[in-house]
């Protein structure tokens, strides 16, 4: 039996996650609404997971067939986040190798500092254990 009413008691006791129980009740703040075609589309502009609630609300065949009706369009934004994917890496690893130069370069002068201060350090320490055991510079 498909639900012709949406409230929150609904989505609650359907197990909805509170964030989406959130976006509802802000949304459609009249509590329980009656499923329109308007309002179905105004939920899916709003990011409601309407896959969750047709997994729910709908019997084995209308969920089948809305599958099957979804099946292309989920093709598509597959196909439209891996390009993207591919674009977002390709521009990372541009930045990442720039940005590995520059810390190596970097790590190379902070490498050379540091060693500089250690040897002027273990000099001051052995000139002070030298004095603190009482020795004579030969």
């Amino acid at each position: 039996m498909k639900p012709r009413t949406v409230s929150v008691a609904w989505l609650r006791k359907h197990d909805a996650c509170k964030e989406q129980v959130r976006i509802y009740a802000k949304a459609f703040r009249r509590g329980e609404v009656r499923l329109t075609a308007a309002r179905i589309r105004k939920a899916a502009a709003l990011g409601l997971d309407l896959n969750w609630y047709a997994g729910r609300a709908l019997d084995a065949q209308a969920w089948a067939a809305h599958n099957a009706a979804c099946a292309q369009a989920l093709t598509a934004y597959n196909a439209a986040c891996a390009q993207a994917l591919t674009a977002y890496n390709a521009a990372c690893a541009q930045a990442l190798t720039a940005y590995d130069a520059a810390c190596a370069q970097a790590l190379t002068a902070y490498d050379a500092a540091c060693a500089q201060a250690l040897t002027a350090y273990n000099a001051a320490c052995a000139q002070a254990l030298i004095k603190a055991l009482g020795l004579k510079e030969r």
